[in-house]
C-alpha cells in the first residue's frame, strides 16, 4: 500500500517537474531587445505622465444611465408579476415610479446633460 503511494507521488512529481521544465524551455525569447523588456499597456506608455484628461461630462451621463438603469432594474419586478395578484395600489406605485422616472428624464433633457456634443 505504502509503496503505491510513493510510486503516485513520484509519478505526480515526474510529471509536474516535466511540464514545468517544457514550459520554462519554450518561453525563452531568442534574443532580449527593448521593446520586448519594456511593459507594454494597451499601447500607452506607463512612463509618460500618470494624469490623462478625463471627460467630466462621460462621467456625469454614465452616472445617469447607472441611475437610470437602476430604477429600471426595480421596475422590472412590477412587470413580471403583470396581472397575478395585482391591485390598485401595486398599479398606482407604478405609475407614480414611472412618472418621477420620466420627470428626471425631463429634467436631464432640459439641463442638456444628455448631448454629447458642446
Amino acid at each position: 500500500m505504502i509503496f503505491l503511494f510513493l510510486w503516485v507521488l513520484g509519478l505526480s512529481f515526474t510529471i509536474s517537474l516535466l511540464i514545468m521544465l517544457l514550459g520554462y524551455s519554450l518561453s525563452r525569447s531568442g534574443e532580449a531587445n527593448l521593446d520586448k523588456l519594456s511593459p507594454f499597456e494597451c499601447g500607452f506608455n506607463p512612463n509618460a505622465g500618470h494624469r490623462k484628461m478625463f471627460s467630466l461630462h462621460f462621467f456625469l451621463v454614465s452616472l445617469v444611465f447607472l441611475v437610470f438603469d437602476l430604477e429600471l432594474v426595480i421596475l422590472f419586478p412590477f412587470l413580471s408579476v403583470g396581472g397575478v395578484g395585482s391591485s390598485v395600489e401595486s398599479y398606482l406605485s407604478c405609475v407614480l415610479f414611472l412618472f418621477v422616472l420620466g420627470l428626471g428624464l425631463l429634467y436631464e433633457w432640459l439641463m442638456k446633460s444628455l448631448e454629447w456634443c458642446d
